[in-house]
């Protein structure tokens, strides 16, 4: 893991898992590649398909050091 995450001098998932929900959100949405955010028109501010459903999820308890992502999506 990069030393100085995001410029903001954070060192662990754990130190990343404490900032508010949104910056937590902002860091780890970089690891989702964005032919994935492209091919199911998720906005990458509010994480949310065109239909207002929010597609991705990301877990990251301020506890814990580890972080989750799930992409949910359903065929119409």
């Amino acid at each position: 893991m990069d030393a100085r995450a995001g410029g903001l001098g954070l060192s662990s998932i754990q130190e990343i898992n404490h900032l508010p929900r949104e910056m937590v959100e902002a860091h780890y949405l970089h690891l989702v590649p964005e032919q994935m955010l492209d091919r199911f028109a998720i906005d990458p501010r509010t994480l949310k398909g065109p239909k207002g459903t929010r597609l991705v999820r990301i877990t990251a308890p301020a506890d814990k050091p580890w972080r989750r992502g799930a992409l949910v999506h359903r065929r119409p």
